[in-house]
């Protein structure tokens, strides 16, 4: 539970600095 918490958190943020880096 802990690894994919942190593969889902990890995935957010890479998610997060896309959303920023194209707008």
């Amino acid at each position: 539970f802990g690894i994919m918490l942190d593969d889902f958190a990890a995935a957010l943020c890479t998610l997060l600095v896309i959303a920023a880096w194209k707008f």
